[in-house]
């Protein structure tokens, strides 16, 4: 019995737990979280998702930009990506956490931050436009 039999029964025995906890049947996604062009592309709307909502939840505080920030730290981990880098945590033998899924970590945490919105005061505006005059 081969390294690779062994890998397929472990598949196909977590395929049958699956099914028989009643989890939806998620087939359809393996060609987008698999290594490829489709896998890629996930990975940088997810990313470009993160960084846009973090950039708009720093200046503007609102929830929005949180909720978007978070959408893109959870769909970060799940395509096979070039970006990945080394497993960092190994979970078994197929599943580990790689460092670039610690990013998905960061942005949840910047998004719970309470970030305070920047706001000139009236008082210092009133004196830059008397100070203009």
């Amino acid at each position: 019995m081969g390294r690779g039999e062994r890998t397929s029964d472990r598949r196909e025995q977590a395929l049958r737990v699956i099914k028989r906890l009643g989890f939806p049947d998620l087939s359809w996604a393996n060609p987008i979280l698999k290594p490829g062009a489709a896998a890629t592309s996930l990975a940088t709307v997810a990313f470009g998702s993160m960084v846009i909502g973090l950039v708009m939840t720093i200046r503007t505080g609102k929830w929005l930009p949180r909720v978007l920030l978070i959408a893109g730290a959870l769909v970060w981990p799940l395509p096979d990506h070039p970006w990945q880098g080394p497993v960092a945590i190994k979970l078994s033998y197929l599943h580990g956490i790689h460092v670039a899924d610690l990013l998905s970590v960061i942005a949840i945490i910047a998004a719970v931050v309470p970030w305070r919105r920047r706001r000139k005061s009236k008082i210092s505006s009133t004196a830059d436009q008397e100070h203009l005059a």
